[in-house]
């Protein structure tokens, strides 16, 4: 919700800086239009004319949609923010493409699909999760052996409650056309490639509000603007872990940004040339972090 205001107050505060440009630009033009029949100069004034006409036509177009259906501020309306808090994007535009119609069936189905997932869900930590977790202190290793593949189920079936079930359903509701929350992030080589495709929504609200912003604003390199938008998602991360267990631990943030070191380890040589290897260590790292964050959250 943060990142969804976030979003469309800055993206709408942008655009009011463009409307505010667009007004001058349109005073300044209809002044010298004035001034063209008064002028010696006629030349030199319809130089600029045509310069200004220009600049105004490019102005128009940033604040209007790609389709041009709507134009700032005619979309700075209650029913507009409420569509936004409720279309899947946590990124703000003007227009999204849309389908023609709800499907209820569609509908119906993601819902059944979404029950029973927390049932799959209810029943994989019961039976598998919480009888390990008070053995913890006495056989910490043996412990997280023994929920690697409890916890990876787990995670999948999140992934899918959350990307496959709750955004289409939402998306349905709101004839939003865009369904591509995830790519194939299974088949990462890298941690890199991991970020960018398993959260869609999230990347890129990252990319045009953190990674994006502080290269045009603050003169970041690309290497410093990545270091920012991993520390920023790491903080929200944790806070949301915060929220959840109640406990300030900052295991789930050390343990994002121990992604930078793996992306760099990722870059060599014999990493690139063997991309199966690089597979392999990808789902090393994402069977090992889950039970391990669980144990040290739960117990440290």
């Amino acid at each position: 919700m943060l990142m969804k205001l976030h979003s469309y107050a800055f993206y709408n505060g942008e655009l009011s800086v463009w409307s505010l440009c667009l007004s001058d630009l349109k005073k300044e033009y209809s002044d010298l239009l004035g001034e063209l029949k008064k002028s010696d100069n006629a030349t030199e004034n319809q130089d600029r004319l045509n310069e200004l006409k220009e600049k105004i036509g490019q102005v128009e177009g940033y604040l209007a949609s790609p389709a041009k259906n709507i134009s700032y501020p005619n979309n700075v309306t209650f029913m507009n923010f409420v569509d936004f808090l409720l279309v899947p994007t946590l990124v703000y535009e003007l227009e999204y493409p849309r389908t023609e119609k709800i499907r209820p069936w569609y509908v119906f189905e993601k819902i059944v699909a979404t029950f029973g997932t927390f049932f799959l869900l209810y029943v994989n930590t019961e039976a598998y999760i919480i009888p390990v977790l008070p053995n913890v202190s006495s056989s910490f290793h043996n412990s997280i052996l023994q929920m690697l593949f409890p916890f990876m189920v787990n995670y999948l079936l999140i992934f899918y409650i959350i990307f496959e079930c709750i955004c289409n359903v939402f998306a349905e509701l709101t004839r939003f056309a865009d369904r591509n929350f995830y790519d194939d992030w299974w088949n990462s080589t890298t941690w890199e490639e991991f970020a960018r495709k398993w959260n869609k929504p999230v990347h890129h609200f990252l990319l045009r509000h953190v990674y994006q912003y502080s290269i045009e604003s603050y003169k970041l390199s690309r290497r410093d603007a990545t270091f920012m938008t991993f520390f920023l998602s790491s903080l929200i991360h944790e806070l949301v872990m915060v929220v959840v267990s109640k406990k300030i631990r900052m295991y789930l943030f050390f343990l994002q940004m121990f992604q930078l070191p793996l992306i760099a380890l990722s870059r060599l040589p014999i990493m690139k040339e063997r991309k199966w290897l690089g597979n392999a260590f990808f789902w090393f790292g994402l069977f090992l972090g889950p039970p391990m964050l669980a144990i040290l959250q739960t117990f440290l």
